[in-house]
């Protein structure tokens, strides 16, 4: 495989369909944003906690959120029973859970998005 021919490709593809240069670079963000957080690792312990800051860090630039909240949110879970919260740390297992099934939502919104961009393409406009 020759990335950067695949690469060049896939910019050539993002250009035909009329994706602004902005929104491809927001595009390409986001997937490295996912790539980042799917190698996020997690110390055994409780509450779990990121082994790879590094890595968590450069995932939150890409996103624009918080490291500590992300952490958070990934290794603990919230529960509301009548008006009041409780916070429980996750285990390992489940804080891998947690990561992998945010990167998989992101990359599911980020191909809806796409393809809501390729749909307008195809629409023929509406004649009043």
């Amino acid at each position: 495989m020759n990335d950067k021919a695949n690469f060049e490709e896939t910019v050539e593809s993002l250009v035909t369909i009329d994706i602004a240069p902005d929104k491809r670079e927001l595009l390409f963000e986001l997937v490295v944003a996912v790539m980042h957080l799917g190698n996020v690792l997690w110390n055994e312990g409780e509450p779990c906690t990121v082994s790879n800051k590094d890595t968590l860090n450069s995932c939150c630039r890409l996103l624009g959120i918080d490291p500590a909240a992300l952490e958070k949110g990934l290794s603990h879970r919230t529960i509301v029973i009548v008006n009041e919260q409780s916070v429980k740390p996750l285990e390992k297992g489940q804080c891998s859970d947690s990561r992998d099934a945010l990167a998989k939502a992101l990359y599911y919104w980020c191909f809806i998005w796409l393809f809501a961009e390729l749909n307008k393409l195809l629409v023929a406009p509406q004649k009043c």
